[in-house]
């Protein structure tokens, strides 16, 4: 990120992003990811997908309701030390409450905790910062009343996710992903965030057989694209949120804003 322009907004840019980041257990119906977050981040992973069960006041990591061994506090670690590392960077992190009906009231007491542990790391404004303002800090996205943070409401979205079978995943899955994006090249500097969930599974398809399926269509999709070249704006293709994520195909998409 540091290469970029610090006044150009995170709505101008293609993000790469992890879809239900933490969720590394529960058998091949249930992972989501094969790497630990900073494994991630280190990737080139900026977007983390982070879905939480409020339970006794701890926030723990959980696909539906397998516990993931994680708690949000071993995230936020995770997210500071990179950002230690790397200070030009910034990351995203979308929480939604999971496996859990706390309401309002009681998350935001957790999140009071944590808040004052990670002062001055965590950026709750509901305003789309600049790289400037989002530089060295964690920027909250939040899908649950409770949390603080951009609105993910308010955001275009592709996210259809309940895909069957190989045969759905042709003929609806991979349609819908590529026009989400031609949309979103189109509609730059709309000053909305835009975020697609490329990943999918179903009954008869993991999100690993999913995974497999999109990685060389996607990579043909960017690569078929108009060549990059000095001088031009980021492409702004929005977040992409993929499942198994690779080092390739985050380096794949963050070039598209170079």
């Amino acid at each position: 990120m540091g290469a970029l322009d610090p006044s150009l907004r995170l709505d101008a840019l293609t993000i790469p992003g992890s879809h239900n980041s933490g969720a590394t257990r529960g058998g091949r119906w249930v992972a989501c990811q094969s790497r630990p977050i900073r494994a991630q981040l280190d990737a080139g992973v900026r977007y983390l997908d982070i879905r939480v069960r409020h339970h006794h006041g701890v926030f723990r990591i959980h696909h539906n309701q397998w516990f993931q061994q994680l708690t949000l506090d071993e995230v936020l670690d995770s997210c500071q030390d990179f950002l230690r590392a790397h200070p030009t960077e910034s990351v995203l992190l979308c929480l939604t409450q999971e496996y859990s009906r706390s309401d309002a009231a009681e998350l935001a007491r957790t999140w009071v905790g944590l808040r004052r542990r990670f002062a001055g790391l965590l950026r709750e404004s509901r305003r789309v910062p600049t790289l400037a303002q989002a530089r060295a800090r964690v920027v909250v996205v939040t899908r649950s009343a409770g949390f603080a943070g951009l609105d993910h409401r308010t955001w275009q979205v592709s996210d259809d996710w309940r895909i069957e079978t190989d045969r759905i995943w042709a003929q609806r899955k991979w349609p819908g992903i590529t026009d989400h994006l031609r949309r979103a090249r189109a509609a730059r500097g709309d000053g909305r965030m835009w975020s697609c969930h490329a990943s999918s599974n179903g009954v008869r398809l993991t999100p690993a057989d999913a995974a497999r399926r999109l990685e060389p269509l996607l990579a043909r999709h960017f690569n078929e694209l108009p060549a990059r070249g000095d001088g031009l704006l980021p492409e702004r293709n929005g977040i992409v949120l993929l499942d198994f994520v690779t080092n390739e195909q985050a380096q794949q998409l963050w070039s598209r804003n170079l």
